[in-house]
C-alpha cells in the first residue's frame, strides 16, 4: 500500500523550521499534500485567513489559486507564481519523490507594489467585509521586490528538495522494514517447520529410547535389542567407550560417509572438524568419568568426502559390559545454519541502510545551516543576525542527534551524556570567548534516549544553556552552569538547567515572553506533556518534569 506524503516526512520537525523561517523573513508558508490537506501553516496574513477564505465567493478564488499552484511549473521554471483574483501574489514549489509530485511548499499573501486601495475598498463593499478592518489588514500585507522573492524562493526550492530527500529516505526505510518483516516471517515459518520436524524426530527418538529401556530392563541390557533399535532409527547414533567407537548404525554411515567397519577403527572425535575435535574429545572422556558436561551442543564435522557441515550432538552415559560408555546421536543442521547466516547478513544490510538515513538527515540539516550562513552574508541588522545564529544552533542541536545515531551501535537510542557533551562544547565555542570563564557541569547518568524524545529535549537544553551563556554572566563575569537530567520513580524524567549568574529580571513571566527561545521551550514542554518551573534565587534554575 503506497504511503501517504504525511507519513514520509517528519511534520513535527518541519513545523518549527517553517515558523522560524516566517519569523525571520515575514513570508507565510504552508506544506500541502496532493489532496490539498494543509500539513503545516505559518505566518498567514489576516486578510486571507479572516476575510478571503471565510467568504464563499472569495474562497472560490482561493481554491482557484490552490489549483493553479498545485500544477507542476512550466519547463525551465522551479516554482509557480500566480496573482490571486483576490489581489495578492501566491507562489508554490512542488515537492518531488522519485520524479513524482507528492506535495507542495507554499508561500505568498504579499504584493509586488503598493496596493490599489480603491480596488480593495470595492472588494470590501462587494463581499460585505468591514471596510475599516479589511483595509487595516491590507496595510499588514508585505510588499516585496521580485529580486527579494527570488532569494527567498532559492531557499524554499532547496527546502522542498530537502523535504523530498527526507521523504525518499523514509520511503526507503519503510521498504527496508517491510522487507525485514517478510524475512522475519519467513524465518518464523521455517523455524516452525524445523521445530515441528525436530519435535517429530524427538518423539520418535524418545519412543525408541523408551522401547530400548523397556527391552533392556526385560532382557537385562540386551546388546542385540539396542542394535535393532539403532538400526531402525533415521538418526545417526553411535556408541563409544574409552576413545574408540564400538558400534554405529546405518544412519551414521550415511551421515559421515564411512562404512561401519571404518567407523569401528576411529576414535569418537575423529569425525569432528579440527576447530572442535579437542572439545568433543574432552567432553566425551569427561562424560565417561561421570563429570557434568553439556548433554547437547553444536559442532562442525567433516565427512569422508571432505564436506564441512554442522551437527547438533546429543550425548548421554550408559553402562556397557560393566563399564561406562557414551552414546551420541547427531542431527544435521547445516541448512538451518545457512539460513541463519543469510538472515544475519540481511539484518546487517538493514542496519547499514538506517545509518545512511541518519547520515543523510544530518547532512540535510547542515545544508540548511549553510544556507542560513549564506543568507547572513547579505544581512547587516544585528538583531536579525542574532536570530539567524540562534536558528543555526537549533539546527545543530537536531543534526547532532542524527550524527550520534549514525555513530551508535544501537540505531534506536543514543547515549544522551555523549550528545550533551558535544552540544555544550558547540555552545561554549559559539558564545564564550574565554573557555575558562564559564564552568559547565553535566550530570545525566547512564541515560539512553530515542530520537522521538532526544530532539525536543536537545532543543530545550540548547535554548536554556545558550540563554544562560548570553545573559547570566555580563561584563566578563565568571560563573557555573549545571545540567541535571535523571529518571525518577513513577516514570518521570527530571531536567534542571541552572546557573549562578545575575538571575532573571524581577516580575518577568517566562511563560509569556516575546523571545522565540523561551516560546520554543514552553511549546516543546507542552508537546511532551511536561511541567516547567523557575527558581530565580542566586541565579536562575529551570526545572522541567516529563513522563518517560
Amino acid at each position: 500500500m503506497k504511503p501517504l506524503f504525511s507519513e514520509l516526512v517528519e511534520i513535527n520537525e518541519l513545523q518549527p523550521l517553517c515558523e522560524i523561517f516566517s519569523n525571520l523573513t515575514g513570508f507565510a508558508t504552508a506544506i500541502l499534500d496532493m489532496e490539498g490537506n494543509v500539513l503545516t501553516a505559518t505566518g498567514w496574513q489576516e486578510i486571507c485567513s479572516e476575510f478571503h477564505r471565510k467568504n464563499p465567493e472569495t474562497a472560490d478564488s482561493c481554491r482557484e489559486s490552490d489549483t493553479v499552484l498545485g500544477e507542476l511549473p512550466s519547463t525551465g521554471e522551479k516554482y509557480n507564481v500566480y496573482r490571486c483574483r483576490n489581489g495578492l501574489i501566491d507562489v508554490s514549489v512542488p515537492i518531488m519523490i522519485e520524479n513524482e509530485q507528492v506535495g507542495r511548499l507554499y508561500t505568498g499573501q504579499f504584493l509586488f507594489a503598493s496596493p490599489d486601495v480603491e480596488l480593495f475598498r470595492r472588494q470590501a463593499a462587494e463581499y460585505g467585509f468591514d471596510e475599516t478592518s479589511y483595509l487595516e489588514a491590507l496595510q499588514n500585507v508585505p510588499i516585496v521586490t521580485e529580486e527579494h522573492l527570488g532569494h527567498v524562493m532559492e531557499f524554499l526550492c532547496r527546502l522542498a528538495e530537502m523535504i523530498g530527500r527526507m521523504g525518499l529516505g523514509n520511503l526507503r526505510l519503510r521498504e527496508a522494514n517491510e522487507e525485514l518483516r517478510v524475512h522475519q516471517q519467513e524465518l518464523e515459518r521455517r523455524v516452525e517447520e524445523r521445530t515441528a520436524e525436530l519435535s517429530a524426530k524427538n518423539v520418535q527418538l524418545q519412543m525408541e529410547i523408551d522401547g530400548r529401556e523397556r527391552a533392556e530392563e526385560a532382557l537385562r541390557e540386551s546388546e542385540e535389542i539396542f542394535r535393532v533399535l539403532a538400526e531402525t532409527s533415521p538418526t545417526a547414533i553411535f556408541l563409544f567407550q574409552g576413545e574408540m567407537i564400538i558400534d554405529a548404525n546405518s544412519a551414521t554411515e550415511r551421515l559421515f560417509g564411512y562404512t561401519r567397519d571404518e567407523l569401528l577403527q576411529m576414535r569418537f572425535w575423529d569425525w569432528a572438524h579440527l576447530d572442535f575435535s579437542e572439545m568433543v574429545r574432552n567432553r566425551g572422556l569427561a562424560r565417561q568419568r561421570g563429570e557434568a558436561v553439556p548433554c547437547q551442543y553444536e559442532s562442525r564435522f567433516v565427512t569422508k568426502d571432505g564436506e564441512d557441515r554442522w551437527l547438533v550432538v546429543s550425548a548421554g552415559l550408559i553402562e556397557y559390559h560393566g563399564r561406562p560408555a557414551g552414546v551420541a546421536s547427531f542431527l544435521d543442521i547445516t541448512e538451518s545454519k545457512r539460513i541463519e547466516r543469510q538472515l544475519r547478513d540481511s539484518l546487517a544490510e538493514k542496519e547499514l541502510l538506517l545509518k545512511e538515513v541518519h547520515h543523510r538527515v544530518k547532512n540535510n540539516l547542515q545544508i540548511i545551516s549553510t544556507l542560513l550562513d549564506l543568507q547572513a552574508d547579505n544581512i547587516h541588522d544585528e538583531n536579525l543576525l542574532k536570530s539567524l545564529k540562534e536558528s543555526q544552533d537549533r539546527i545543530m542541536a537536531m543534526a547532532l542527534i542524527h550524527e550520534k545515531l549514525y555513530q551508535s551501535s544501537d540505531l534506536a537510542c543514543i547515549d544522551f551524556w555523549e550528545y550533551l557533551e558535544s552540544l555544550v562544547g558547540h555552545l561554549l565555542s559559539s558564545y564564550v570567548d574565554d573557555p575558562g570563564r564559564i564552568v559547565m557541569k553535566v550530570d545525566v547518568g547512564d541515560l539512553q534516549m530515542g530520537i522521538d524524545k532526544a530532539i525536543p529535549y536537545g532543543l530545550i537544553i540548547n535554548e536554556l544553556v545558550s540563554n544562560a551563556m548570553k545573559h547570566a554572566f555580563p561584563n566578563g563575569r565568571r560563573g557555573e552552569i549545571t545540567i541535571h537530567f535523571h529518571a525518577e520513580e513513577g516514570g518521570w524524567i527530571n531536567l534542571t538547567v541552572a546557573d549562578n549568574g545575575i538571575g532573571l529580571p524581577p516580575g518577568l513571566d517566562f511563560r509569556n515572553t516575546g523571545t522565540l527561545g523561551m516560546q520554543l521551550v514552553n511549546m516543546l514542554t507542552k508537546q511532551l506533556h511536561g511541567e516547567i518551573s523557575l527558581l530565580n534565587e542566586e541565579g536562575a534554575a529551570f526545572t522541567i518534569r516529563f513522563k518517560s
